[in-house]
């Protein structure tokens, strides 16, 4: 199945501050087929690996020169992340 055939793409990811080499690596393989898949359903989920807790991303993204960082912008806005807690 496609991500365009699966309308729902699910990333599973170690940590938040991993989402931007995440979100390099698509952009980098699939940014085209990513955009498509968001244009058409506007649900992207990615999960915490560790807390299985799911980010739902449901802004609009603009496909433009800048498109990798508006994605980027558009995670850290992502509804309910979780931040590590720095232990001393």
């Amino acid at each position: 199945m496609s991500l365009l055939e699966s309308k729902l793409i699910c990333l599973t990811i170690d940590d938040l501050w991993d989402y931007y080499f995440v979100i390099n690596v698509i952009l980098k393989l699939t940014f085209n087929r990513l955009f498509l898949d968001l244009k058409r359903s506007k649900r992207v989920f990615l999960t915490h690996k560790k807390t299985k807790r799911i980010i739902e991303i449901t802004q609009n993204i603009k496909k433009s020169n800048d498109h990798q960082l508006e994605l980027f912008k558009t995670v850290l806005k992502a509804k309910n992340p979780t931040i590590p807690k720095n232990n001393k």
